[in-house]
């Protein structure tokens, strides 16, 4: 059965789940900020707000368990990082229209979306050594990402407008880009997750 855990949230986009803690981590573009419950939808906490970094709205999440970190991108300007209590937050790096955001922590690295831009970025989880990791004519507007560190495969979907598409490439190299679907029935493509 369908059971919801929060209620009237205001343009929700992305969500991580830190199973460690066993909470659930979620950005809401209309209000502006990032914010944690338990999976059960308790103890509901604010981790940020675009105030406190100044005026850039929080788009894409991800979550580190081991070392105790939320991640996210905006939707103009950076890829920035805090303690999953939302303390100690830093900038990492600058993208453009940041979308969604995946990390691979055993190899230090994390990915993100520039979806206006249709580019796939790549940065140790620092925030060092940024650049692009895949851009190509047939990439329009990558939304979300996800990686298969076990098979090395990045998974993105495409938003678009008449060709909305679920794409696949090399983690090692961005090679070997394979559309997986093409559906101009499928409204809107934003997020993807694997089992």
């Amino acid at each position: 059965a369908v059971q919801t855990i929060e209620r009237d949230l205001k343009t929700p986009q992305s969500l991580a789940i830190d199973h460690k803690a066993g909470r659930i981590y979620w950005s809401e573009v209309g209000a502006e900020s990032i914010s944690s419950a338990f999976l059960n939808g308790s103890d509901v906490k604010q981790i940020m707000n675009s105030s406190q970094v100044g005026g850039e709205v929080a788009t894409g999440v991800a979550i580190d368990s081991k070392a105790g970190k939320v991640y996210w991108t905006t939707q103009c300007c950076s890829v920035r990082r805090a303690n999953l209590d939302g303390s100690e937050m830093e900038h990492l790096t600058n993208t453009t229209n940041g979308g969604g955001i995946a990390l691979d922590t055993e190899a230090g690295k994390m990915y993100w979306t520039s979806w206006m831009n249709g580019t796939l970025w790549r940065a140790d989880l620092n925030g060092t050594n940024a650049e692009v990791f895949l851009s190509h004519d047939d990439m329009k507007f990558p939304m979300d990402l996800a990686l298969d560190t076990i098979r090395g495969h990045i998974y993105w979907t495409d938003v678009f407008v008449g060709k909305r598409t679920v794409n696949r490439a090399s983690l090692v190299d961005g090679s070997g880009m394979l559309v997986l679907n093409v559906s101009s029935a499928i409204a809107q493509t934003n997020g993807i997750a694997l089992d």
